[in-house]
């Protein structure tokens, strides 16, 4: 059956709701695209690879979306009936979001429905805002409200099975359903519409559905037991949430995109992404799985799902590459995509049996039909947000502490060692800034005599890379490295003297604060989150880097560029 996003190219054939000059652009985008594709196939061995070249990858990227665009698009009619979603998928589909919701609960934090209200991500008017944070208040301040974010929604096929598990669980659901087919979206906010309408309803409660462009209308649906709210954004995940141009940015490898009012509106926001049978569409798993990442708040959920599995799939790209350019991860491939990013994975299954179990929980996904026996080869991966990521590289650097800007040990409340910029400009050109952790060792004295503390000894960091915008008025002229160590003892005056310091994770980009005492708080936080990274045997080992170690020679000289008075060098990680 040919039902499900992947199809679309194969669906389109069928399908005579296309006129014939969209079908005409459809298969010339085909062309295109596969020639892009076998350009791409032979730039790399991995099917989840994207090309080096950032104009290439942006021109390619920019070609691949069009095409999905207008597929899906000539689409959205047989998406949205019942041909697209068959009677033996539905339980499976229902089990599939039963299982991610109950593992958002299992590992997230809900909030309030007054913060999940003033926390908004919606694009759309100050009326509708309005109006969902009354109805979130007054209707749901009695069970415990997530946010999630459906990718790829289409005609919102998911939208009742998130429904009927939030009930389940006695939860309250926001849903914000994105997809870049303004047809599909367009269909998805009736859909919705309907769906609350044809809640039962014991008393007036008013839930709201809305699209990206402002209107969203209020109607009838169940019960405050019932009622969950919907919104429906027409973009493409990755630019909404990592923004435009993305694809050009740095060479560091992080891949976080730009963070603007527009992507902030989304970023840190949700419970739980749910990218279900779409994954195989994207033409970069890199960024697909940055932007979950960047969309989740602490210990949020990031859930890839195919009720068909990862044979469909890879069946779909084989016949249809310009459509379905990826297959779905294996559990390697999966671990290997979330290495550098700030996502654990925690559950992975390929071939889930029916009914699927939510292992023991209430809500077993399995209502609603009689689904069988046999296995399903149905496939369920799922990663948790954690505070870091392994950066791609390892970045070492040494040089003479210098005095800074005076607001380091006194002000913040941290022994802060700065590496001064006039030196090491050349090797921050290309680090993104931003807040890293790592480990630090101030060399001893040569001076006879010196017994000053804490000097050769391995001490934990976290590292500010930036301009320190928070200091209006003062901020640093250049890019200079701040470091803020953790000593696990007195630690003396260590000006003048050098510094070794490797980083090996990221924590978060570098931002303004409104106030210093937000900004003493979100270091806080940050020193938090560092020492419980370097804990992790990932980091840990760090420690022992030769660098650190002080098995290297005295003067040590990065690879990569300076001399004895300061120096780098990067790592790649393989």
């Amino acid at each position: 059956p040919l039902f499900l996003p992947e199809s679309a190219a194969a669906a389109a054939s069928a399908s005579s709701s296309s006129s014939d000059s969209s079908q005409d652009d459809i298969d010339d985008d085909n062309m295109r695209l596969v020639e892009l594709q076998k350009q791409k196939a032979a730039e790399s061995s991995s099917a989840n690879s994207k090309s080096k070249d950032k104009d290439k990858t942006f021109d390619a990227i920019s070609d691949h979306l069009n095409h999905q665009r207008a597929t899906f698009d000539s689409l959205a009619d047989f998406f949205d009936s019942d041909d697209a979603t068959p009677d033996d998928v539905r339980p499976i589909l229902r089990g599939l979001v039963g299982r991610a919701l109950a593992r958002m609960v299992e590992f997230g934090t809900a909030t309030t429905a007054t913060a999940t209200a003033s926390a908004s991500g919606d694009t759309d008017s100050d009326e509708k805002d309005d109006s969902n944070s009354d109805n979130d208040n007054d209707n749901n301040n009695d069970r415990d409200t997530y946010r999630i974010l459906d990718v790829g929604c289409g005609t919102g096929a998911l939208f009742p099975y998130y429904a009927e598990a939030a009930d389940a669980l006695d939860i309250h659901v926001v849903v914000t359903g994105v997809d870049l087919s303004a047809e599909m979206t367009s269909l998805a906010v009736s859909n919705a519409d309907d769906l609350m309408a044809e809640e039962e309803v014991e008393e007036d409660t008013t839930a709201t559905t809305s699209s990206s462009d402002g209107d969203g209308d209020d109607v009838m649906g169940g019960t405050s037991r019932k009622k969950h709210t919907f919104d429906v954004v027409t973009d493409d995940f990755v630019r909404l949430i990592l923004g435009e141009g993305y694809e050009k940015l740095d060479d560091d490898g992080l891949n976080i995109g730009t963070e603007n009012d527009d992507t902030n509106a989304y970023r840190g926001k949700y419970d739980a992404v749910v990218v279900n049978a779409c994954f195989g569409n994207f033409y970069d798993v890199d960024a697909l799985l940055s932007a979950c990442a960047q969309s989740l708040k602490p210990n949020g959920v990031a859930c890839i799902t195919h009720p068909l599995g990862a044979g469909f799939v890879r069946k779909l790209h084989e016949e249809s590459p310009d459509t379905v350019p990826n297959f779905l991860p294996t559990r390697d491939e999966l671990d290997a995509l979330c290495s550098h990013q700030p996502l654990d994975p925690i559950e992975f299954e390929e071939d889930l049996p029916l009914p699927i179990s939510l292992d023991g929980d209430d809500y077993d996904g399995s209502s609603g039909g009689d689904v069988g026996e046999s296995g399903s080869g149905a496939y369920f991966a799922c990663a948790r947000r954690t505070p870091h990521s392994a950066l791609p590289r390892l970045m070492r650097f040494r040089g003479d502490v210098a005095k800074g800007y005076g607001r380091g040990g006194k002000k913040l409340g941290f022994p802060t060692a700065n590496l001064p910029s006039s030196l090491f400009a050349q090797a921050l050109a290309n680090v993104r800034t931003g807040v890293y952790f790592g480990w630090a060792v101030i060399e001893g004295s040569e001076t006879e005599g010196d017994d000053t503390p804490g000097l050769s000894i391995t001490h934990k960091a976290v590292v500010n890379v930036g301009y320190s915008p928070t200091f209006e008025g003062s901020e640093n002229v250049e890019k200079i490295i701040e470091a803020h160590l953790m000593p696990d003892e007195e630690l003396g005056d260590f000006y003048g003297q050098k510094m070794r310091l490797i980083l090996g994770g990221f924590l978060r980009p570098e931002r303004k604060f409104p106030s210093f005492p937000d900004l003493v708080a979100a270091i806080n936080n940050d020193v938090d989150c560092a020492k419980a990274a370097l804990d992790l045997e990932v980091f840990s080992t760090l420690r022992s880097d030769p660098l650190m170690s002080g098995d290297d020679d005295a003067d040590w000289i990065g690879r990569d560029g300076g001399d004895d008075e300061a120096s780098w060098e990067f790592e790649a990680i393989v």
